[in-house]
């Protein structure tokens, strides 16, 4: 994914790879293998624009002082990688499941209504004309 964010440098071969076409299809894989019998059609752009928005969104932990200024020449962004790879698939996967869940409960709600339609009355409507304004409200002579 070429982005704007890379002016002066190259993007890192790991960030490649992962917004790539194949690592792409792979996350739409493994989210349908989540839901056996149905099809689930997810559109890529929508899982790279989540996977690049929980990837730049990623803040390592802080630890203490002495360790926070070591520095590292191998820094490893696997670990940013598939923690952004995960939280894309959970955060799609528990989308899915309570659209389902909420599909589910509106159809047995419908089945209800239509079951018991004829138990389902209105309360009745309260005669409103017969009402009897208290004797001392607008009498202003006692």
């Amino acid at each position: 994914m070429e982005s704007y964010r890379y002016v002066g440098y190259a993007q890192p071969p790991e960030e490649t790879a992962l917004f790539a076409k194949p690592s792409i299809d792979a996350i739409i894989q493994e989210i349908g293998t989540n839901f056996p019998g149905k099809v689930i059609t997810i559109k890529p752009d929508i899982v790279r624009g989540l996977l690049e928005t929980n990837y730049y969104d990623y803040r390592p932990p802080i630890t203490d002082i002495y360790s926070m200024y070591q520095i590292n020449l191998q820094p490893s962004t696997d670990n940013k990688i598939t923690r952004a790879r995960a939280i894309t698939i959970n955060m799609i996967v528990s989308t899915i499941a309570s659209q389902l869940a909420d599909q589910a409960a509106l159809e047995q709600l419908d089945i209800d209504i239509i079951k018991y339609a004829d138990q389902l009355r209105a309360p009745p409507v309260p005669n409103l004309k017969n009402r009897r304004v208290p004797p001392m409200q607008f009498n202003m002579n006692y």
